[in-house]
């Protein structure tokens, strides 16, 4: 694995300072696990093994549980393919610049959970469209990158310029 930044910022972030000393290191640890996309294999028998070799008296019921409190604080995202579970770093790509061209993990199935997560998303694009159609003596380009900026906008929350851009065609796709 790569090495990894730490920022300051870490000292005042709420989210990571509400953890329990036991998650916290979990979190570190996770982080110099996981490739440069920031994802990981979430199985905590595999878990306990790569990430805590010389832990031997570490439950996995405890890893599951630090797992889901990383999740709750919004620190990480679980998600499942082909039934196996990973998890991904929420902001990883706000502190860390991957280098590799490919992920190790695969990536998280699109799904409309990503869009519930973050209600301002929806109004956005809602004020957005609202604008577009008020001017109607525009030409139809100015439109259509009018609702293209405004639909970057309203991902930026998301994780990944793949998210994000299947997000943009989902949101295309259902205003047709």
């Amino acid at each position: 694995m790569s090495n990894r930044i730490i920022k300051e910022s870490i000292r005042t972030s709420r989210s990571i300072n509400g953890l329990s000393d036991f998650n916290f290191r979990v979190m570190f640890y996770l982080v110099t696990y996981v490739d440069d996309f920031g994802r990981g294999s979430g199985d905590p028998e595999l878990l306990k093994g790569q990430v805590f070799p010389r832990m031997v008296n570490l439950q996995k019921k405890r890893i599951e549980k630090a797992l889901q409190d990383l999740h709750d604080a919004g620190i990480i995202e679980l998600y499942e393919v082909n039934g196996e579970r990973y998890f991904y770093f929420t902001n990883w790509t706000k502190h860390q610049t991957p280098r590799a061209k490919n992920s190790k993990f695969p990536a998280p199935a699109f799904t409309c959970t990503h869009m519930q997560a973050n209600e301002s998303n929806r109004t956005q694009l809602h004020g957005i469209n609202e604008n577009v159609n008020e001017n109607e003596n525009e030409n139809e380009k100015t439109i259509k990158n009018r609702k293209y900026e405004g639909l970057n906008e309203a991902t930026v929350g998301l994780n990944s310029a793949e998210q994000r851009e299947r997000l943009k065609q989902a949101l295309l796709n259902m205003e047709k």
